[in-house]
């Protein structure tokens, strides 16, 4: 289900919550851990930039990946796919040149539940960003760097701690 969604996520320690339809506070849930899965089990989400020569590449790695993962699905935001896997709905996702303002709430409601989010690169301009349980992560990374996407500066981990979201998705 991915019609009217709220994924909210407090300060670190706070806990990622999932309300739907407009539930009371008391009846919102709170996001666990979702599974790890292997690879080849593996439901990504992707998206891809404005520039036609890094899309033109982006359709490369797709097309290599969609023989190597169960599915790829691309939603058009990168918040909510992160929010996908912290709910379990989606189980990995990678970008190329997200930007903050693309990936922060999201982040902070995928870290808060224990999903790897890394972003490795420039988080400014070029980086690759990938979202996943730890494990599926480390592979679909490996995955990636096979395929030459890597990009060369320092990999940054989400620190939330002082980060307070309301991420609102109404389809």
């Amino acid at each position: 289900e991915f019609r009217r969604v709220l994924f909210r996520s407090a300060a670190r320690g706070h806990g990622a919550h999932l309300v739907v339809n407009g539930a009371a506070e008391d009846e919102w849930e709170r996001l666990t851990p979702p599974p790890e899965v292997p690879l080849e089990e593996a439901l990504v989400a992707t998206g891809f930039t404005y520039g036609i020569e890094r899309r033109v590449d982006m359709a490369r790695v797709f097309a290599h990946l969609v023989t190597r993962v169960r599915d790829l699905r691309r939603t058009g935001s990168a918040g909510l796919d992160m929010c996908f896997v912290a709910s379990g709905r989606i189980h990995g996702y990678y970008e190329r040149d997200t930007k903050p303002w693309d990936r922060v709430a999201g982040a902070a409601v995928a870290s808060e539940v224990g999903v790897a989010v890394t972003v490795t690169g420039d988080p400014m301009g070029h980086c690759l960003t990938v979202v996943a349980p730890p494990a599926l992560a480390a592979r679909l990374s490996s995955e990636l760097r096979s395929l030459g996407v890597v990009e060369d500066r320092k990999s940054t981990r989400l620190n939330s701690s002082h980060i307070t979201i309301s991420y609102a998705v109404f389809c």
